[in-house]
């Protein structure tokens, strides 16, 4: 009686648990097609066993990678039955699967066959016993032996005090100031470490100590715009921000020896007036940074009016009266 026939029908009534469980999350798309591949892969597994059955040798390894070849694709993963399904159909979600599918295929195949034919599957000697895989062997891992304190920490890649930790609480070293502070660790991998600072850079606007001397944004200047009252001079740098210099607004003038106004000239407050006719006059609204009250008028021409010349002669306001 041939194990192969017996094997096939055992293997394809187990079929369909196989593929649930190797993929629960990931076969429910596809099934048919995917039960269609496994289907595929059994049978080749089985004609391989068959076919050195009948030689009377063990199964020829190239038979079986060329079946395994055909399932997973080989050096071309594109070439594989899942894959192949895959890109008919974008949500079969195969090639997550594949390996755990097939390593269940070629487990369970090789089982059954190496239990009806001790001599075949992965028995590949004749007249071997079954190679069958037995309960594992237990692994025994070593106690290592207990530490003993040697005293308190130091740098040599050891737990010198047995608290489970290597070279721990040796503490850091700061160096350097501003920009180029550095904090490093005092032991690393069992070595001393040393501390460098920094190098410096040249002093932005940036609330750093750049050029490391000790002091912030230092040396960044100031900016003066506007004019008269409105003048403002304005710190580079604030805070580590830059800053803008925007002059202040104008005002009213009056005589205060300042330029309120901002247009360039001192107390360019109106001049008063006295005097009427040839007298009239103008004086000074401000005279060093003081309002002026005192305007002289110019004297008469002639006491007497001038007829004809359209003047206020005698500066009695009126022009060429009585003539």
């Amino acid at each position: 009686m041939s194990f192969a026939r017996t094997t096939a029908a055992v293997v394809l009534a187990a079929l369909t648990l196989l593929v649930h469980d190797a993929g629960a999350q990931t076969l429910s798309k596809c099934g048919a097609g995917k039960k269609k591949c496994v289907s595929k892969k059994v049978a080749g597994l089985l004609k391989c066993h068959a076919k050195a059955e009948k030689k009377g040798l063990a199964v020829e390894s190239t038979c079986l990678q060329k079946v395994r070849d055909k399932f997973d694709g080989g050096s071309d993963p594109t070439k594989g039955c899942f894959a192949k399904l895959e890109a008919k159909d974008q949500n079969c979600l195969t090639f997550g699967d594949t390996a755990a599918v097939e390593n269940q295929v070629d487990a369970f195949v090789n089982e059954i066959i190496c239990q009806l034919d001790p001599a075949a599957g992965t028995c590949p000697i004749p007249t071997a016993s079954p190679t069958c895989p037995g309960p594992p062997t237990p692994q025994v891992t070593p106690t290592p032996p207990p530490c003993v304190p040697t005293g308190p920490e130091t740098c040599n890649n050891l737990d010198d005090d047995c608290n489970g930790q290597i070279d721990d609480g040796l503490g850091t070293t700061t160096c350097g100031v501003g920009g180029c502070q550095n904090t490093v660790p005092n032991c690393s991998m069992g070595s001393l470490v040393m501390c460098n600072p920094g190098m410096p850079t040249g002093e932005t606007c940036n609330g750093i100590d750049d050029d490391c001397d000790g002091s912030v944004d230092e040396g960044l200047g100031s900016t003066i715009c506007g004019t008269g009252a409105c003048q403002v001079t304005q710190a580079n740098c604030v805070m580590g921000i830059p800053q803008m210099c925007t002059p202040g607004l104008p005002s009213t003038e009056v005589c205060n020896n300042v330029d309120d106004n901002c247009d360039g000239i001192v107390d360019n407050v109106p001049p008063i007036q006295c005097g009427v006719g040839v007298c009239h006059n103008t004086a000074p609204g401000c005279i060093g940074g003081l309002p002026n009250f005192s305007c002289t008028p110019n004297p008469p021409t002639s006491l007497t009016e001038i007829c004809g010349n359209g003047l206020d002669d005698n500066c009695n306001g009126s022009v060429d009266e009585g003539c």
